[in-house]
Parts: C-alpha cells; sequence; structure tokens
C-alpha cells in the first residue's frame, strides 16, 4: 500500500501539471461557490414566464411506499424577523488545540477540505479526479488516544473509478458506515458506501446507493444528509461548465432507508412543476423525523451562468416523518428575513435550530447573511442572523460551512478578515439572553493555504474540525485538519497585528 501511494505521489511531469490544473479548476470553483455570485450585477432579469416543461425536462414520480404530502400556499409562513443582536465584544482568537496530517503522502491536490466524524472517529479525504482508472482516492481515519488524535489506519480507497472521473467531493460518517459521492463521466453518479473493517479500525467498500432505474441523473449525490438511518440525496449543482440539459427544471430530492437487505428507495419529494424550482435541493440538512431543504429563488454560481430565477419566493423547506410518509411542515419563506433571492443556499440543522445561509445572485458587494431560527410549538421562529463581534469583517465566504451541534453554531468563511490578517475565521455562536452572540473565535496558528481555513469543518461538540487543505506550492502537505476543543478555556491571544507567515 505504501508503494503505491509513492508510486502515485512521484508521478510523470506530465501528470503532474494536469493535476495542478485540476488543483487550479478546484480552486476556481471553491473561490466561486463561496461567493457564488462574484460577477458585476447582471441587467435586471425578466418576469419569468412559466412554460410547459418537455418530457425529458419532468422527471417521473418515483414509486414510494411512504405517501409524500404535496405543499399549498396555506402551508408558506413568513417568520417576523426579530431584531439581530448588535456586535459584541473583541472577542479573543482561539488557536487550535491540534493539527492532524495523513499518514502519508497524498495525491488529492486540496486534500483536508473534505472531513466528517463517524462516531468517535475523525475521517478527513480530499476531492480525487481519476486519470487512471481503478482504485482512486484517500481517506485516512483519526481517533483520540491518550488525549491525542491520532491516525488508525491505511488509507481507504474508492474502488472500479473509470478516468475522468471525481469522487470523494463529500463525505457523510456514523459509526456504522462512511457514504461518500463519485460522479460518473457517462452515466448517472452514485453513492459508494464503506463499512468497519479490521476492529473498526479500517473500512472496507461494501456497496453504492444509485440514482432510479434507466435514468441518468447527473448530478446524483451533489447534496446529501443524513440521520438515523435516513439518507436524502439531491441533484441540484452549483458546479462550472454545466449544459443546458444538465439543469432539471423540476429536482428531486430522493429518500433512502438503511435496512438490513442495505439502501432501500423510499421515494422522492418534488415541487410543483409549473414554478420551475430549479434550485430545490442545492442543500440538505436532517436531524430526526426532520427534512430541511433549500429552495433559493435563483443563484448565478458562476460569471459564465445564466440566472435561473423560479417562480416561488425564496424560501427552506422543512418536511416531518409520520407514520403516513414525509408531510410538509412549514415553507420558510426569506421575506421578513432576508432580501436577498439565494436565501437558502447552505443550511444547518440539529434538533429545533435551524441555520441558513443567504446570497444576493445579483451583486457581489451586498452583505451574506446567515439566519437562525428555532422551531416552537411545531411553527419556525426566527431568532435574527449571526453577526461576529467586533474586530473581524465578514467576508464572501460567509457561512459557506455551518455546523450545528449541542445547541452552538459553527460559520466559516475563509475570505474573514482581521486588522491585517486575512486567513480566514470560523465563528462559534452561543444563544444567551442576550441572543446569539459569538463565543469563540478560531484562527489558525499554522500556515495554512490562503482562502481555505474555514471552507470546510466538522462539529461533535466540544471538538470542531477545521480542513488544513494541501498545497503543493506552498509546502503544506500532505495536509489535514486543525482540531480545536471549546469545552475548557482555549489558549487565547489578541487580535492578530500583522499577517500570518509562514
Amino acid at each position: 500500500m505504501t508503494a503505491l501511494i509513492l508510486t502515485t505521489r512521484f508521478t510523470s511531469l506530465r501528470l503532474r501539471k494536469r493535476m495542478f490544473s485540476m488543483a487550479q479548476w478546484g480552486a476556481c470553483a471553491m473561490l466561486s461557490q463561496l461567493v457564488l455570485c462574484q460577477a458585476p450585477a447582471p441587467a435586471p432579469a425578466q418576469t419569468p414566464v412559466a412554460s410547459t416543461p418537455t418530457p425529458a425536462q419532468t422527471p417521473a414520480p418515483i414509486a414510494t411506499s411512504a405517501p409524500i404530502s404535496l405543499p399549498t400556499q396555506s402551508d408558506v409562513v413568513e417568520p417576523s424577523r426579530s431584531p439581530s443582536p448588535s456586535k459584541g465584544p473583541v472577542v479573543k482568537l482561539t488557536r487550535e488545540t491540534q493539527v492532524v496530517e495523513a499518514p502519508g503522502p497524498t495525491v488529492s491536490p486540496a486534500f483536508g477540505n473534505v472531513l466528517a466524524f463517524a462516531g468517535d472517529r475523525l475521517v478527513i479525504s480530499g476531492a480525487v479526479l481519476s486519470r487512471r482508472g481503478g482504485a482512486e482516492g484517500q481517506i485516512f481515519t483519526f481517533v483520540i488516544k491518550d488525549g491525542k488524535w491520532t491516525s488508525i489506519s491505511e488509507m481507504v480507497q474508492v474502488q472500479a473509478m473509470a478516468p475522468e472521473e471525481f469522487a470523494i467531493q463529500r463525505i457523510l460518517g456514523d459509526p456504522e458506515f462512511l457514504l461518500t459521492n463519485i460522479s460518473r463521466k457517462t452515466k448517472s453518479s452514485e453513492i459508494i458506501s464503506f463499512a468497519p473493517a479490521d476492529g473498526r479500525e479500517a473500512w472496507k467498500q461494501s456497496g453504492s446507493i444509485k440514482a432510479p432505474e434507466k435514468e441518468k441523473v447527473l448530478n446524483f449525490a451533489s447534496a446529501m444528509a443524513l440521520s438515523n438511518n435516513m439518507l436524502a440525496v439531491g441533484e441540484v449543482s452549483s458546479r462550472p461548465n454545466q449544459k443546458e440539459e444538465d439543469f432539471s427544471s423540476n429536482p428531486r430530492v430522493f429518500l433512502f432507508a438503511r435496512t438490513a437487505q442495505g439502501w432501500k428507495a423510499q421515494g422522492a419529494i418534488q415541487r410543483d412543476v409549473k414554478n420551475t424550482p430549479w434550485w430545490f435541493g442545492i442543500s440538505i440538512a436532517m436531524d430526526g423525523d426532520t427534512l430541511a431543504v433549500g429552495n433559493p429563488n435563483a443563484l448565478l454560481p458562476f460569471t459564465t451562468d445564466k440566472l435561473r430565477p423560479s417562480l416561488e419566493p425564496a424560501m427552506v423547506c422543512v418536511y416531518r416523518k409520520t407514520a403516513a410518509g414525509w408531510k410538509l411542515e412549514q415553507e420558510i419563506a426569506n421575506t421578513g428575513l432576508s432580501q436577498w433571492k439565494g436565501f437558502g443556499v447552505n443550511i444547518a440543522l440539529q434538533g429545533d435550530i435551524l441555520a441558513v445561509r443567504s446570497v444576493n445572485p445579483s451583486n457581489r458587494e451586498d452583505e451574506i447573511d446567515v439566519i437562525v431560527l428555532r422551531r416552537v410549538n411545531g411553527q419556525w421562529v426566527s431568532e435574527g442572523t449571526l453577526n461576529p463581534g467586533e474586530g473581524a469583517t465578514k467576508g464572501k465566504g460567509y457561512g459557506f460551512a455551518l455546523a450545528i451541534d449541542q445547541g452552538r453554531i459553527c460559520v466559516g468563511d475563509a475570505l474573514a478578515v482581521e486588522g491585517s490578517d486575512s486567513n480566514g475565521r470560523v465563528f462559534v455562536f452561543e444563544h444567551s439572553a442576550k441572543g446569539w452572540q459569538e463565543k469563540w473565535r478560531l484562527a489558525p496558528k499554522v500556515f495554512v493555504s490562503p482562502n481555505s481555513f474555514g471552507t470546510a469543518i466538522a462539529m461533535q461538540w466540544p471538538w470542531v474540525a477545521v480542513g488544513r487543505v494541501r498545497s503543493e506550492r506552498l509546502g503544506i502537505e500532505p495536509g489535514g485538519a486543525l482540531l480545536f476543543k471549546l469545552d475548557a478555556n482555549a489558549p487565547t491571544s489578541a487580535a492578530p497585528q500583522s499577517d500570518q507567515k509562514k
């Protein structure tokens, strides 16, 4: 296995140049997604006119044993906006408790940009583009031993990849399995599952979860959410260079249940095709019997794209699982919460707390919001927006990564600036009698790749993991993560006075 890693690491100059081109593309894609519209404001879009999609654009409903309630206008609730808390005092910086790295050379140009907790284990990886086919990618696992996070296994790879296919753009973790995506080149993308092996110190590929038969769902697994052996899978992507036929005017969120016989399809959730909900499912979050689905009105992920407005207002759709199936609980419209049509581009959910990122797809200069809502007696009520304390300026990456655990909310911002320090921040908020206030401000002490700190976070209280993305050019190898332990008084320092130096 070590020989394979080393052989892959020291590739030919030509292959290394291709990998660097991929790294450049990946960095461009990451930054574009961070801001989700950094082009100058386009001309005002014309009022969209509903049209009847062709049969190819209108996916056939999936047979399901669990009925799914369709939304009606009466379900739309526009919660009143609570006053947002004013900026609090300057929050001292919390530096990493530990840095963990892959135990050997890595292949992914952005290793460290994919991470997840799986029970008591931390899993770190990076997106990979297959060049030769076969086994590709590297997934490493860490556990706490003697108070330190330690690598416990050899790398795990995704098997049976074809050339030019992408894998490991995201990972979902559970004590009993891992799930990661693979973007197929000529057919539907799918999800690869791994099961524990070798006394739980390794993972073994155990199967796959696929889109409906006889359908080519190109962006299957572009968004995923997992809870209690239930899996929700989206088919809307903000990746670059998509063709017109790659977009569905009525995208679905597919549902799967983990059974003794494997993952079984449970149907799909859709909106009304007449409203052309292009972006339904761009973000998905699930906890227990609650499923939240982002449904922005319009997005413009890349400057070469065109604005695709829906006939629906921007909203987050919340569903509850009942004995009769999944039922729409509430449509949380952006009215009164955020004026931006990109409301719902990213979301996080745990228990009765929901965090929603909102962006303006038409103007790069407008401030990005992260709104918090709480479910009270079955209704989602606004608790205002999350604003960092004094000293830090939000960047266009604010809320690109969101996480919630035990009543705390993590907001990543790789483009945040504090003084002359532009290394990015992760803001951690708690709720008190004064509302949501920033409690911790995470910043790297070690050298990190520019515009990367805060793009990938995982949270399992009291630990917060922030990806340390590999950069061969800058000598940041092999990549890994920064671990912050927040249950006690972590080492802090005053706001920085100068840029971090290597």
